[in-house]
This record gives C-alpha cells, sequence and structure tokens, in this order.
C-alpha cells in the first residue's frame, strides 16, 4: 500500500532523515492513507513517539487521529486534510470539496491563493475575494477560480467549451458535478 505524495513530502519535511525511512514503514504496515494518514503525520509534529501514539489511537477508532489532526481542544476544526496539507485554516475549506473531487481523479492541489481585487473600474474602493486553486493532475494543471461566490476552471477556453465548462457556475454542488464529469471525460493533455 503506497502513500499519497503529498504525506511522503510532509514526513520529509517534519521528521529527521534518519527516521524517515522508519516513519514511511510504519505509516504502510499500519495500513493507513489519505485523511487519517496525513492526520497521523500532522499530529506527530515530527515526533517518532507521537508517531506511534497516533498509529495506536488510529487503530482503534481512526475519527480519533482525525480529531487530533484537525480540531483543537474546544472540538473547532482549524483544518481539513481530506485531501491535502494546504487547507490548513478555514479560510481555505472553500476548496475542501474540490479538492476532494479531483484528489478521486489522480489531482493533487498544490497551490491555494486568494486577494482582494477592485470590484469594477468605476468603484476601486469596493473590493471583491479572488480565490484560486492550483491542482497538478498526472497529465497538466488544472486552475480553478472562486469570484464572489461563482466557480470556474480557468484554461484553454475552447477546450472547456467542448465539454460545456466554459462558463460560471452559481451553486458550488453544480460546479463540483460538472467538475467531476469534466475531469472523468477529458482527454489527457
Amino acid at each position: 500500500m503506497s502513500l499519497e505524495p503529498d504525506i511522503s513530502e510532509r514526513i520529509q519535511s517534519e521528521f529527521t532523515p534518519e527516521d524517515q525511512a522508519h516513519v514511511l514503514n510504519m505509516l504502510k504496515q499500519s495500513r493507513h492513507t489519505g485523511r487519517v494518514a496525513r492526520c497521523i503525520v500532522f499530529a506527530a509534529q515530527g515526533s517518532l513517539d507521537k508517531l506511534s501514539s497516533m498509529i495506536e489511537l488510529a487503530n482503534l477508532d481512526p475519527r480519533d487521529a482525525i480529531m487530533a489532526g484537525e480540531y483543537d481542544a474546544n472540538r473547532d476544526r482549524l483544518r481539513d486534510l481530506g485531501s491535502s496539507f494546504l487547507i490548513d485554516s478555514p479560510e481555505k475549506f472553500w476548496i475542501s470539496q474540490v479538492a476532494n473531487q479531483t484528489a478521486q481523479r489522480n489531482f493533487s492541489l498544490i497551490e491555494i491563493k486568494q486577494q482582494r481585487v477592485p470590484a469594477s473600474a468605476d468603484d476601486p474602493a469596493t473590493s471583491i475575494l479572488v480565490r484560486t486553486a492550483i491542482f497538478q493532475g498526472p497529465h497538466d494543471r488544472l486552475t480553478i477560480e472562486n469570484k464572489n461566490r461563482t466557480w470556474r476552471i480557468v484554461g484553454e477556453e475552447t477546450r472547456l467549451k467542448r465539454f460545456f465548462m466554459d462558463r460560471v457556475f452559481h451553486h458550488e454542488k453544480e460546479f463540483i458535478e460538472n467538475l467531476g464529469s469534466y475531469l472523468t471525460v477529458r482527454p489527457n493533455a
């Protein structure tokens, strides 16, 4: 059983070089992957002892590992490790469901950005929040934009038009459903 690439990368950044192979082996033997494995690695904070304790905890009940990795002592959710370590604060939860959908089709979230831009040239004092997420797939990248509560894929219009994705979606659920179909039927890069 193999771990997702972002988990292996996180292990390399969190644990000493001497411990990394052992950490990978412990996680693989535990058979935990995805969200639970991310929560275990996050909660371990680079400690082999904590990693071992978190694996034991997850073996008894994976929900306890999720609580340790994603929630604080007051049970407030601080991060969503379902498909990426990058969704590390509530301000980034906007991309969680989309990231889970794209992860099912082998796309990894590699960047999240947000910026305020003028709402119009006529009124530069009023701004809107533009959020962008970039995903790396097996053959290409996918850029998704969320602006003023609308969703769209940023990319080659001709290609997007062929799959009816050359438009703005006003409902997240509709966007996610269409995105799933698009990722399933579109040709590789």
